[in-house]
């Protein structure tokens, strides 16, 4: 038979290219890397075997008998491993989930057996080939490699459709292109054997494969030249599957983002590869990855020591980096997590890197921190809190505590002030200060407010508007600075309200500082919006941060609340005491009444009066309550005063 070899030598040079390159290139020691490069290697014998036993063949008259069959057996069993591989990598490569592997593995195993004893007893029942006369002939078996190949490549198809959603659709649209090509390639053989085209089949499989789900650069970040956050992901799953510990550096680049506005873009993509450069040149290619921006991770495995890299680190870092004659000045922070020690997984690991990169900021402590045993429990408690409050908001199960506020004049209880309280079964009561700044930073504070918005605008309608001998005039809502920035923020806050039918003298906002500093026009339009309806403002917080009487020039406050800080420092110390006055007497000059907060002794009380100031709130009188003794409380209080009027 003349055989025709060009298909043949076309894929020699494909998959010889593919393996040069794939050499090369610096990959992560992961089982698809290992997987893909076993497939390469046998499909790439199966191609030269294939040519050299066609070549032999032709000149059996010259060819040693048993080199020719060595060579037959060589091509029908890499034929079959590759085949094997094939579905194996499958497996590996797209992560198809192990109950989906099973029916399908035993069909396969079934192929592999039958094959496999073919290929065994050929020398005996000649099923896949013999020689007669120093003469080829395919066995009456030899078709059933074509028919092993094709339901190999069925089987695939069936275990990627039967995974469903664990399979993303490019890697679908891979498998189900070779698997149409492939097919077609061993049809045409099957009824043209002097075409060879197994290689070409192959060679298509592996190209396809090696520049999509094999892409050299899925893995790699440009920006720095190092390995990017999905090849983190990887190492935490390679790491478990070996069983392999691991000390985790974060490193952030504290300057970074003011020297890339200084000097531009370019400039601080020249610094970050060099960074890049430093950190793979100190630890290995498989051992640095950036997450983005100013984040770079360093993973220390083997024989490296922990210790003796964080030194490189921080020694490196004293010194300047030079990029295009300039010298720039880098300071790092460092967080060191330990793998399987403190988190389990990926996920965990960046929950926790980025909650003790909180503590470093917020506490200014050294730019380093290693987790411990007391962080851990910091971070379980604060995970345990915020799963807490969300189950809470879930479940619109917060409580609203009412404080009194006091008329210095009247001494009677004319407003109070709505106060958020959380209760957990296992954690019992949480602080609000802990459980407010969570709700804060993962975005949630903006449900919070509502939520506790419209339970404020309910106990109104059915306990307040219908009383009006408690005398209460109005309640005092607090509004985080993050629902101030949404759009809807006003439009929501009077929905509420008419759904309710709550007069707009009801309600006053409560307000701070920060608001105004972090979005100045967003809280100027909402203000501007609800006041025209009648609601009123407070500034809160008055006297801590930076709160200064341009608050109350540029916003239309209805009041000033006095924060416990400065009303303490009053009473404990001399320079306190000259800003209280001063404060006290400029905001009076502006005719803007003033609600003193943390009040607790009766001395307080009566400094307080004799300066004027307006409203008192403080456990003096009363600390937040219940709605049931709230309202217990406002009759008592204001009924006793009554009667002592009677008396005098």
């Amino acid at each position: 038979m003349h055989y025709m070899y060009s298909f043949e030598i076309s894929a020699l040079l494909v998959m010889l290219i593919v393996s040069v390159h794939f050499v090369l290139t610096r990959r992560f020691p992961v089982a698809r890397n290992y997987v893909f490069f076993a497939l390469l290697s046998v499909a790439l014998v199966n191609n030269i075997s294939n040519i050299a036993s066609c070549v032999c063949l032709a000149h059996a008259d010259t060819v040693p008998l048993f080199v020719n069959q060595i060579l037959a057996y060589v091509f029908f069993l890499s034929e079959e491993l590759t085949s094997i591989l094939f579905v194996y990598y499958v497996y590996v490569a797209c992560d198809v989930p192990a109950g989906k592997r099973l029916i399908i593995k035993r069909v396969e195993d079934v192929l592999v057996i039958v094959f496999s004893f073919l290929l065994i007893s050929n020398p005996w029942l000649h099923g896949f080939f013999y020689f007669e006369n120093g003469m080829y002939y395919q066995g009456w078996g030899a078709s059933f490699g074509y028919f092993y190949i094709i339901l190999s490549i069925f089987l695939t198809l069936c275990m990627i459709a039967m995974s469903g959603k664990h399979v993303v659709q490019g890697t679908r649209l891979v498998v189900g292109t070779y698997g149409m090509v492939a097919c077609a390639v061993i049809l045409l053989q099957f009824f043209s054997r002097e075409i060879l085209l197994t290689g070409i089949a192959n060679a298509t499989l592996i190209l396809i494969m090696y520049l999509t789900i094999q892409n050299p650069n899925e893995l790699l970040d440009r920006r720095t030249g190092v390995a990017n956050e999905k090849a983190l992901n990887v190492c935490f799953q390679n790491s478990y599957s070996i069983g392999r510990e691991m000390v985790l550096y974060n490193i952030d680049l504290r300057q970074y983002n003011q020297i890339n506005a200084s000097y531009g873009y370019e400039t601080g993509s020249r610094l970050l590869f060099e960074v890049g450069r430093f950190f793979l040149e100190t630890c290995g290619a498989f051992h640095v990855f950036h997450l983005g921006g100013d984040s770079f991770v360093v993973a220390v495995y083997g024989e490296q020591d922990p210790e003796d890299i964080l030194n490189q680190i921080f020694s490196r870092f004293e010194n300047p980096w030079e990029i295009d004659e300039l010298e720039i000045m880098l300071r790092v922070r460092v967080v060191r997590i330990d793998y399987p020690l403190h988190v389990k997984n990926m996920l965990e690991y960046l929950e926790l890197n980025s909650f003790m990169k909180t503590i470093i900021r917020e506490t200014g402590l050294q730019p380093f921190l290693k987790a411990d045993k007391e962080i851990i429990l910091r971070y379980q408690r604060k995970h345990a809190v915020e799963q807490a409050l969300l189950m809470a908001l879930e479940n619109e199960s917060l409580e609203v505590y009412y404080q009194p506020v006091v008329d210095m004049q009247t001494e009677r209880v004319i407003s109070m002030e709505a106060l958020v309280r959380l209760r957990d079964e296992k954690l019992g009561f949480i602080p609000p200060d802990e459980f407010v700044s969570i709700a804060e930073k993962n975005g949630s504070v903006v449900m919070l407010d509502e939520q506790v918005f419209e339970k404020v605008c309910r106990f109104l309608r059915e306990q307040i508007l219908n009383n009006h001998g408690l005398g209460i005039k109005d309640v005092h809502v607090n509004i985080s600075v993050i629902f101030f920035m949404q759009n809807d923020m006003s439009k929501k806050i009077l929905d509420i309200m008419e759904r309710y039918g709550i007069p707009a003298e009801y309600i006053t906002l409560e307000v701070t500082e920060r608001a105004a500093a972090t979005a100045p026009e967003m809280m100027e339009k909402h203000m501007e919006t609800l006041a025209a309806e009648g609601i009123s403002f407070a500034l809160d917080d008055y006297g801590t941060g930076n709160s200064n009487c341009s608050y109350l020039i540029n916003y239309p406050f209805d009041k000033v609340k006095f924060d416990k800080t400065m009303v303490w420092s009053y009473f404990t110390s001399k320079t306190g005491k000259i800003i209280l006055d001063n404060e006290v007497n400029t905001i009076h000059e502006l005719h803007i009444p003033i609600i003193a907060e943390g009040v607790e002794t009766k001395e307080q009380m009566e400094r307080l009066k004799r300066l004027k100031v307006e409203y008192i709130q403080g456990y003096y009188y009363a600390k937040p309550m219940p709605q049931k003794e709230f309202l217990e409380f406002v009759r008592e209080k204001n009924q006793l005063h009554e009667r002592n009027e009677e008396t005098e």
